[in-house]
Formats: C-alpha cells, sequence, structure tokens
C-alpha cells in the first residue's frame, strides 16, 4: 500500500509477489494448526465420550484430514503441473511456482496428521479433547 500512494515510482511487482506469498503462508500454516490442535472440533460431544471412544474418535478424525489431504496433495501436483504453462503477469514467470505451495503443503499437513495420528494411538491416555494442544504452548 505504502508502494502503491506513497512512493510515485511504478513498481507494481510488490503486489503480485504479496500476493503470492500470502497464499505460501496460509497453505504453510496448515500444518502448524493440525500440531498444536488448532482445528475446528466438536468438543461438546468428543468431551463427554469414555476415554477409549475419544482415542478412536481422535484416530478416525486424524484419518478422514489425512485422507482430504492426501487427496489434494494427489490433484495440487497436476494444478501445479499446469500452471507451469502459464506466465505471471508482471514477473512473467511460471505460475507453477506460485502453485506449487498447494501441493507441498498438502504433503507438509499429511506427514503431520500422520504423526498426530500415531501419537493419538499409541499415547498413554485418550486425548481430553478433539482442539486439545499437545504440543505445548497451550492452556493448562
Amino acid at each position: 500500500m505504502l508502494v502503491r500512494y506513497a512512493i510515485p515510482l511504478p513498481i507494481t511487482f510488490t503486489e503480485e509477489l504479496a500476493r503470492y506469498l500470502m497464499i505460501w503462508m496460509a497453505l504453510l500454516a496448515v500444518s502448524s494448526g493440525i500440531a498444536y490442535r488448532e482445528h475446528i472440533g466438536v468438543e461438546f460431544v468428543f468431551t463427554r465420550l469414555p476415554a477409549g471412544a475419544r482415542r478412536w474418535l481422535a484416530v478416525a478424525f486424524d484419518l478422514i484430514g489425512f485422507a482430504f489431504f492426501f487427496a489434494l496433495f494427489w490433484y495440487g501436483l497436476g494444478f501445479a503441473e499446469k500452471g507451469f504453462s502459464r506466465l505471471t503477469m508482471i514477473y512473467a514467470i511460471p505460475k507453477g511456482y506460485a502453485f506449487a505451495g498447494v501441493p507441498l503443503a498438502a504433503f507438509v499437513a499429511c506427514v503431520q496428521l500422520a504423526l498426530m495420528g500415531v501419537h493419538d494411538f499409541f499415547a498413554e491416555r485418550a486425548p481430553e479433547a478433539a482442539g486439545v494442544s499437545i504440543a505445548g504452548g497451550g492452556p493448562e
């Protein structure tokens, strides 16, 4: 915004760069949300279940999330590949580099969900809540 209104030079590349960096940051933040259990969960039902049911439900959530992000990874590869045939307006570089954030973020989310699933399955205690932070830093 500063470049657009305060500096009288036509520095338009910053707008396109900011757009692609914002997309990459938002996509890569998904795996952080998975690690800290900051995703949407139905606490009302989850907390009222017995420990064994909570464990299996947490593992089921991990499997469902893994399936979704694996599909996003798989189809994102084709999306990114097709992007290499299109060029950005200002930089004239293939859009595939910007689009590669989709399969990369989905892959990282799959790895994180696999790790969380293993943790949920083998943990000594069942998770107390669907959105509880196990990686530290959350309220006790």
